[in-house]
């Protein structure tokens, strides 16, 4: 929080998502000077798959009222991850 805060808001911000790790990445080398497409894993064990959240084993037991107090908690995190998505040059297409 007290990064973004102190950056400059005329200052470039790059955002690699973890959801779209790969495509992010070779966009972001390429913004930043790269002659050519940086080389992406083949396999699972070189990084392929990077998002797993079909097969975790822990179910969501929050009750309503404990969802709402979650929210309130993360409401400034949540705030500041759009505020970076939105700065972001590579996701501005």
């Amino acid at each position: 929080e007290a990064y973004l805060k102190e950056l400059p808001s005329d200052k470039e911000v790059f955002v690699i998502r973890t959801k779209s790790l790969w495509q992010d990445w070779v966009k972001v080398n390429n913004l930043l000077g790269s002659p050519k497409d940086v080389a992406i894993p083949d396999s699972i064990n070189e990084g392929k798959v990077v998002n797993t959240q079909d097969k975790l084993p822990v179910r969501s037991n929050l009750s309503n009222e404990g969802r709402e107090s979650l929210c309130k908690l993360l409401r400034n995190e949540y705030i500041l991850y759009i505020d970076l998505l939105n700065r972001a040059v590579n996701l501005s297409d």
